[in-house]
Protein backbone atom coordinates (compact mmCIF):
# COMPACT_ATOMS: atom_id res chain seq x y z
CA UNK A 1 0.00 0.00 0.00
CA UNK A 2 0.77 3.33 -0.78
CA UNK A 3 -0.42 6.89 0.30
CA UNK A 4 0.90 10.39 -0.43
CA UNK A 5 -0.03 12.86 1.51
CA UNK A 6 -1.03 16.51 0.92
CA UNK A 7 1.39 19.19 1.22
CA UNK A 8 1.11 21.13 3.99
CA UNK A 9 -1.99 23.19 5.50
CA UNK A 10 -2.13 26.76 5.45
CA UNK A 11 -3.91 28.67 2.54
CA UNK A 12 -7.18 28.11 0.78
CA UNK A 13 -9.17 28.17 -2.74
CA UNK A 14 -12.36 27.42 -2.76
CA UNK A 15 -15.79 27.34 -4.81
CA UNK A 16 -19.53 25.85 -4.01
CA UNK A 17 -21.28 23.88 -6.90
CA UNK A 18 -24.88 23.10 -5.84
CA UNK A 19 -26.00 19.45 -4.75
CA UNK A 20 -27.60 17.27 -7.24
CA UNK A 21 -29.98 14.76 -6.90
CA UNK A 22 -28.35 11.22 -7.43
CA UNK A 23 -28.87 8.03 -8.85
CA UNK A 24 -27.71 4.92 -8.57
CA UNK A 25 -25.79 3.39 -12.14
CA UNK A 26 -23.52 1.15 -13.58
CA UNK A 27 -20.38 1.65 -15.58
CA UNK A 28 -19.27 0.90 -19.34
CA UNK A 29 -16.70 -1.54 -19.96
CA UNK A 30 -12.74 -0.45 -19.20
CA UNK A 31 -10.60 -0.46 -21.00
CA UNK A 32 -7.02 -2.72 -20.37
CA UNK A 33 -3.53 -0.45 -21.17
CA UNK A 34 -1.10 -1.56 -23.44
CA UNK A 35 1.04 -3.15 -20.14
CA UNK A 36 -2.09 -5.33 -19.25
CA UNK A 37 -3.28 -1.90 -16.87
CA UNK A 38 -6.96 -1.30 -16.82
CA UNK A 39 -7.44 2.67 -15.42
CA UNK A 40 -11.07 4.03 -15.27
CA UNK A 41 -12.15 7.78 -14.47
CA UNK A 42 -12.69 8.35 -10.84
CA UNK A 43 -15.65 10.59 -11.02
CA UNK A 44 -17.15 13.10 -8.24
CA UNK A 45 -20.51 14.57 -7.90
CA UNK A 46 -21.92 11.86 -10.30
CA UNK A 47 -25.79 11.09 -10.84
CA UNK A 48 -27.78 11.23 -14.01
CA UNK A 49 -26.62 15.49 -14.98
CA UNK A 50 -22.86 14.52 -16.18
CA UNK A 51 -22.85 18.72 -16.23
CA UNK A 52 -21.69 18.37 -12.35
CA UNK A 53 -19.62 15.42 -12.83
CA UNK A 54 -15.42 15.90 -11.99
CA UNK A 55 -13.38 13.78 -12.75
CA UNK A 56 -10.27 13.76 -9.96
CA UNK A 57 -8.34 11.33 -11.11
CA UNK A 58 -8.20 7.21 -12.08
CA UNK A 59 -8.50 4.43 -10.49
CA UNK A 60 -5.88 1.81 -11.63
CA UNK A 61 -6.17 -1.84 -11.94
CA UNK A 62 -3.61 -4.83 -11.75
CA UNK A 63 -2.81 -8.03 -10.98
CA UNK A 64 0.42 -10.70 -10.76
CA UNK A 65 -0.14 -14.50 -9.55
CA UNK A 66 -1.43 -14.34 -6.27
CA UNK A 67 -3.17 -10.36 -5.81
CA UNK A 68 -5.73 -7.96 -7.51
CA UNK A 69 -4.42 -4.05 -7.06
CA UNK A 70 -6.60 -1.44 -7.28
CA UNK A 71 -4.98 2.08 -6.83
CA UNK A 72 -6.94 5.12 -6.76
CA UNK A 73 -4.51 8.33 -7.95
CA UNK A 74 -5.97 11.36 -7.78
CA UNK A 75 -4.28 14.43 -9.74
CA UNK A 76 -6.80 17.21 -9.30
CA UNK A 77 -5.81 20.34 -7.58
CA UNK A 78 -7.31 20.23 -4.28
CA UNK A 79 -9.28 17.01 -3.68
CA UNK A 80 -8.06 14.47 -1.78
CA UNK A 81 -9.15 10.97 -0.74
CA UNK A 82 -10.41 10.34 3.28
CA UNK A 83 -11.62 6.65 2.54
CA UNK A 84 -11.76 4.33 -0.19
CA UNK A 85 -13.70 0.88 -0.37
CA UNK A 86 -13.54 -2.12 -3.40
CA UNK A 87 -15.92 -4.48 -3.60
CA UNK A 88 -15.34 -7.69 -6.29
CA UNK A 89 -17.99 -9.23 -8.09
CA UNK A 90 -16.52 -12.62 -9.36
CA UNK A 91 -19.88 -14.44 -9.18
CA UNK A 92 -21.80 -14.02 -5.96
CA UNK A 93 -22.57 -10.41 -6.69
CA UNK A 94 -21.48 -7.13 -4.95
CA UNK A 95 -22.76 -6.33 -0.98
CA UNK A 96 -25.80 -4.20 -1.22
CA UNK A 97 -29.08 -3.66 0.63
CA UNK A 98 -32.28 -5.57 0.15
CA UNK A 99 -33.47 -2.65 -2.38
CA UNK A 100 -29.87 -3.13 -4.47
CA UNK A 101 -27.99 -0.22 -3.52
CA UNK A 102 -24.26 -0.37 -2.40
CA UNK A 103 -23.77 -1.37 1.01
CA UNK A 104 -20.20 0.28 1.57
CA UNK A 105 -19.35 -1.27 5.26
CA UNK A 106 -19.72 -4.69 3.50
CA UNK A 107 -17.09 -4.03 0.94
CA UNK A 108 -14.53 -6.15 0.70
CA UNK A 109 -11.54 -3.87 1.17
CA UNK A 110 -11.82 -0.49 3.03
CA UNK A 111 -9.59 2.34 4.59
CA UNK A 112 -9.80 5.58 6.03
CA UNK A 113 -7.60 8.48 4.91
CA UNK A 114 -6.42 12.03 6.38
CA UNK A 115 -6.84 13.65 2.95
CA UNK A 116 -4.14 11.57 0.52
CA UNK A 117 -4.02 11.18 -3.46
CA UNK A 118 -3.15 8.03 -3.60
CA UNK A 119 -4.20 4.71 -2.20
CA UNK A 120 -3.56 1.17 -3.30
CA UNK A 121 -6.05 -1.37 -2.32
CA UNK A 122 -4.39 -5.46 -2.06
CA UNK A 123 -6.68 -8.38 -2.82
CA UNK A 124 -5.94 -11.78 -2.53
CA UNK A 125 -7.10 -13.27 -6.00
CA UNK A 126 -8.11 -16.19 -4.16
CA UNK A 127 -8.98 -18.47 -7.40
CA UNK A 128 -10.72 -15.44 -9.43
CA UNK A 129 -10.39 -15.47 -12.98
CA UNK A 130 -11.68 -14.16 -16.05
CA UNK A 131 -13.85 -11.32 -16.25
CA UNK A 132 -15.13 -9.67 -12.90
CA UNK A 133 -17.21 -6.33 -11.78
CA UNK A 134 -14.84 -4.19 -9.48
CA UNK A 135 -16.55 -1.32 -7.23
CA UNK A 136 -14.51 1.31 -6.89
CA UNK A 137 -15.95 3.76 -3.97
CA UNK A 138 -13.90 6.94 -2.37
CA UNK A 139 -14.96 9.80 -0.29
CA UNK A 140 -13.04 12.50 -1.25
CA UNK A 141 -13.10 16.03 -0.13
CA UNK A 142 -12.22 19.57 -2.17
CA UNK A 143 -10.29 21.30 0.25
CA UNK A 144 -11.10 25.03 0.71
CA UNK A 145 -10.13 27.75 2.49
CA UNK A 146 -6.97 28.35 3.57
CA UNK A 147 -5.70 24.85 3.44
CA UNK A 148 -6.76 25.05 -0.33
CA UNK A 149 -4.58 27.80 -1.15
CA UNK A 150 -1.60 26.53 0.49
CA UNK A 151 -1.94 23.09 -1.50
CA UNK A 152 -2.29 25.05 -5.14
CA UNK A 153 1.24 27.21 -4.09
CA UNK A 154 3.89 26.03 -6.14
CA UNK A 155 7.39 26.09 -4.83
CA UNK A 156 8.66 28.82 -7.18
CA UNK A 157 7.46 30.99 -9.57
CA UNK A 158 8.97 33.99 -12.25
CA UNK A 159 8.14 37.48 -11.29
CA UNK A 160 8.56 41.10 -12.28
CA UNK A 161 7.11 44.09 -11.19
CA UNK A 162 6.19 47.41 -12.61
CA UNK A 163 6.50 50.76 -10.60
CA UNK A 164 4.87 53.29 -10.44
CA UNK A 165 1.97 50.96 -11.31
CA UNK A 166 0.38 53.37 -13.51
CA UNK A 167 -3.32 53.89 -12.63
CA UNK A 168 -1.92 53.40 -8.85
CA UNK A 169 -4.37 50.58 -7.38
CA UNK A 170 -1.29 49.34 -5.83
CA UNK A 171 2.44 50.25 -4.93
CA UNK A 172 3.14 47.23 -7.52
CA UNK A 173 1.83 45.82 -10.18
CA UNK A 174 2.90 42.26 -10.24
CA UNK A 175 3.49 39.44 -13.16
CA UNK A 176 3.98 36.28 -11.97
CA UNK A 177 4.51 33.19 -14.57
CA UNK A 178 3.77 29.69 -13.09
CA UNK A 179 0.49 27.62 -12.69
CA UNK A 180 -1.52 28.07 -10.81
CA UNK A 181 -0.62 31.46 -10.13
CA UNK A 182 0.75 33.01 -13.31
CA UNK A 183 -1.17 36.28 -13.89
CA UNK A 184 -1.10 40.07 -13.75
CA UNK A 185 -1.93 41.23 -10.03
CA UNK A 186 -1.92 44.06 -7.59
CA UNK A 187 1.24 44.18 -5.30
CA UNK A 188 2.68 45.58 -2.50
CA UNK A 189 6.43 45.21 -0.48
CA UNK A 190 7.15 44.23 2.53
CA UNK A 191 10.26 44.59 2.89
CA UNK A 192 11.85 47.85 3.40
CA UNK A 193 15.77 46.68 3.81
CA UNK A 194 16.46 45.68 -0.18
CA UNK A 195 15.58 46.78 -3.43
CA UNK A 196 14.20 45.04 -6.41
CA UNK A 197 14.46 46.00 -10.15
CA UNK A 198 12.01 46.95 -12.53
CA UNK A 199 10.31 45.44 -14.79
CA UNK A 200 12.99 42.47 -14.31
CA UNK A 201 12.62 38.88 -13.92
CA UNK A 202 13.19 36.97 -10.92
CA UNK A 203 12.85 33.36 -9.74
CA UNK A 204 10.88 33.54 -6.65
CA UNK A 205 9.73 31.48 -3.79
CA UNK A 206 6.19 30.84 -2.71
CA UNK A 207 4.76 30.90 1.06
CA UNK A 208 1.46 31.74 2.22
CA UNK A 209 1.20 35.23 4.29
CA UNK A 210 -0.29 32.62 7.12
CA UNK A 211 2.52 30.55 6.84
CA UNK A 212 5.80 29.90 9.75
CA UNK A 213 8.27 32.18 8.61
CA UNK A 214 5.80 35.07 7.46
CA UNK A 215 6.30 38.61 8.87
CA UNK A 216 4.54 39.72 11.89
CA UNK A 217 1.23 41.53 12.04
CA UNK A 218 0.09 39.63 8.42
CA UNK A 219 -3.47 39.03 9.54
CA UNK A 220 -3.83 43.07 9.55
CA UNK A 221 -2.15 43.32 6.26
CA UNK A 222 -4.84 41.14 5.00
CA UNK A 223 -7.51 42.63 6.80
CA UNK A 224 -6.05 46.08 4.68
CA UNK A 225 -6.29 44.85 1.43
CA UNK A 226 -9.60 43.49 1.59
CA UNK A 227 -11.01 46.86 2.42
CA UNK A 228 -10.81 47.95 -1.06
CA UNK A 229 -9.06 51.15 0.24
CA UNK A 230 -7.69 52.86 -2.59
CA UNK A 231 -10.23 55.44 -4.28
CA UNK A 232 -12.17 55.99 -1.46
CA UNK A 233 -13.09 58.50 0.88
CA UNK A 234 -11.63 59.20 4.03
CA UNK A 235 -14.50 58.88 6.85
CA UNK A 236 -12.54 61.39 8.91
CA UNK A 237 -12.42 64.13 5.88
CA UNK A 238 -9.13 64.15 4.97
CA UNK A 239 -9.22 63.15 1.66
CA UNK A 240 -9.85 60.03 -1.05
CA UNK A 241 -7.15 57.09 0.02
CA UNK A 242 -4.28 56.50 -2.53
CA UNK A 243 -1.99 53.22 -2.66
CA UNK A 244 0.93 55.22 -0.62
CA UNK A 245 -1.32 55.04 1.93
CA UNK A 246 -2.46 52.02 1.95
CA UNK A 247 1.94 50.97 1.38
CA UNK A 248 2.17 53.06 4.73
CA UNK A 249 0.09 51.26 6.46
CA UNK A 250 1.22 47.81 5.62
CA UNK A 251 4.98 48.82 6.31
CA UNK A 252 4.40 50.22 9.87
CA UNK A 253 2.45 46.81 10.42
CA UNK A 254 5.75 44.81 9.21
CA UNK A 255 8.54 46.88 8.45
CA UNK A 256 8.17 50.17 9.31
CA UNK A 257 11.35 52.02 7.67
CA UNK A 258 10.73 53.73 4.58
CA UNK A 259 8.02 56.14 2.90
CA UNK A 260 9.92 55.29 -0.69
CA UNK A 261 7.94 55.76 -3.91
CA UNK A 262 4.36 56.49 -1.92
CA UNK A 263 3.80 59.46 -4.19
CA UNK A 264 0.51 60.99 -2.84
CA UNK A 265 0.16 60.08 1.11
CA UNK A 266 -1.31 61.18 4.24
CA UNK A 267 -0.80 60.33 8.16
CA UNK A 268 -3.90 61.25 8.86
CA UNK A 269 -5.28 58.64 6.35
CA UNK A 270 -2.61 56.01 7.15
CA UNK A 271 -3.83 56.25 11.10
CA UNK A 272 -7.30 55.88 10.17
CA UNK A 273 -6.36 52.94 8.17
CA UNK A 274 -4.31 51.21 11.08
CA UNK A 275 -7.13 51.76 13.77
CA UNK A 276 -9.50 50.35 12.02
CA UNK A 277 -6.76 47.04 11.33
CA UNK A 278 -6.07 47.23 15.14
CA UNK A 279 -10.16 46.68 15.52
CA UNK A 280 -11.01 44.46 12.75
CA UNK A 281 -7.59 42.28 11.55
CA UNK A 282 -6.44 40.50 14.93
CA UNK A 283 -6.95 37.26 13.79
CA UNK A 284 -8.56 37.47 10.13
CA UNK A 285 -8.67 35.28 8.21
CA UNK A 286 -9.52 35.46 4.23
CA UNK A 287 -13.10 33.91 3.48
CA UNK A 288 -15.52 33.32 0.42
CA UNK A 289 -15.15 36.19 -2.46
CA UNK A 290 -11.82 38.02 -0.18
CA UNK A 291 -7.67 38.08 -1.61
CA UNK A 292 -5.37 36.43 0.59
CA UNK A 293 -1.43 37.69 0.30
CA UNK A 294 0.81 35.13 -1.12
CA UNK A 295 4.83 35.96 -0.43
CA UNK A 296 6.91 36.09 -3.42
CA UNK A 297 10.65 36.09 -2.14
CA UNK A 298 12.81 36.32 -4.99
CA UNK A 299 16.25 34.38 -4.83
CA UNK A 300 19.65 35.34 -6.81
CA UNK A 301 22.47 33.39 -5.31
CA UNK A 302 25.12 35.84 -7.19
CA UNK A 303 23.05 39.26 -6.24
CA UNK A 304 21.33 38.66 -2.81
CA UNK A 305 20.36 41.81 -2.12
CA UNK A 306 18.65 42.34 -5.53
CA UNK A 307 15.23 40.58 -3.22
CA UNK A 308 12.52 41.77 -2.39
CA UNK A 309 9.74 40.18 -0.89
CA UNK A 310 6.47 41.33 -2.28
CA UNK A 311 3.25 39.40 -1.67
CA UNK A 312 0.03 39.28 -4.05
CA UNK A 313 -3.19 38.92 -4.12
CA UNK A 314 -5.19 35.68 -4.96
CA UNK A 315 -8.79 35.33 -5.08
CA UNK A 316 -9.69 32.74 -2.69
CA UNK A 317 -13.22 30.70 -3.34
CA UNK A 318 -15.57 29.17 -0.44
CA UNK A 319 -15.12 26.59 1.47
CA UNK A 320 -14.20 22.57 1.94
CA UNK A 321 -16.40 20.67 0.49
CA UNK A 322 -17.00 16.34 0.28
CA UNK A 323 -18.24 14.16 -2.00
CA UNK A 324 -18.76 10.28 -2.96
CA UNK A 325 -16.75 9.48 -5.72
CA UNK A 326 -16.79 6.15 -8.29
CA UNK A 327 -14.56 4.47 -10.45
CA UNK A 328 -15.75 4.08 -13.94
CA UNK A 329 -15.47 4.70 -17.75
CA UNK A 330 -16.97 8.11 -18.39
CA UNK A 331 -18.45 8.25 -21.60
CA UNK A 332 -18.71 12.33 -21.44
CA UNK A 333 -22.72 11.52 -22.26
CA UNK A 334 -25.53 12.07 -19.49
CA UNK A 335 -26.41 9.59 -17.34
CA UNK A 336 -25.04 6.13 -17.34
CA UNK A 337 -26.38 2.76 -19.34
CA UNK A 338 -28.07 0.79 -16.50
CA UNK A 339 -27.54 0.58 -12.30
CA UNK A 340 -25.93 -0.42 -9.26
CA UNK A 341 -28.04 -4.34 -9.25
CA UNK A 342 -30.84 -4.87 -10.98
CA UNK A 343 -33.42 -2.39 -8.62
CA UNK A 344 -33.45 1.76 -9.16
CA UNK A 345 -33.51 3.33 -5.77
CA UNK A 346 -35.06 6.70 -5.69
CA UNK A 347 -33.62 8.94 -3.79
CA UNK A 348 -30.28 6.55 -2.84
CA UNK A 349 -26.54 7.45 -3.11
CA UNK A 350 -25.18 6.75 -6.81
CA UNK A 351 -22.65 4.15 -8.03
CA UNK A 352 -21.12 2.46 -10.65
CA UNK A 353 -18.84 -0.72 -11.03
CA UNK A 354 -16.45 -1.80 -14.03
CA UNK A 355 -15.29 -4.77 -15.89
CA UNK A 356 -12.11 -5.65 -15.20
CA UNK A 357 -9.82 -8.78 -16.72
CA UNK A 358 -7.75 -10.95 -15.08
CA UNK A 359 -4.65 -11.15 -16.69
CA UNK A 360 -2.73 -14.86 -16.29
CA UNK A 361 0.65 -15.08 -14.81
CA UNK A 362 3.72 -14.42 -17.50
CA UNK A 363 6.23 -16.89 -18.32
Amino acid sequence: MSTKTRRGRIGRIFWLLAAVAMIVAVMPLAGAAADGMTTVDLIVDGGTDSTTWVDIGEVQVSNDAENLYVKYVVDTEWWCLTSTAVDIDDGDGFATTKKGAPKIGKFESKAEHDCVTEYEHTIPLAGMAGDIQIAAHADTLLVGGLEGVEMALPDQVQMKVRYPYGGAPSYFETTVVGDPLSGIYEGWCIDTHHTIGNGTWYTANVSSSYGAGSPANMDQVNWIVNQGYVGTVSPGGYGMYTYGDVQRAIWTLVDPNSTSGLGSWSQLRVDEILAAAALGGPGYEPGCGDVVAVILNPVNAVQVTIAQTTFIELGVPCDDREETAWGGVWTGEEGFPGFFGDKFVEGSTWAGYFTYTIMPPMG
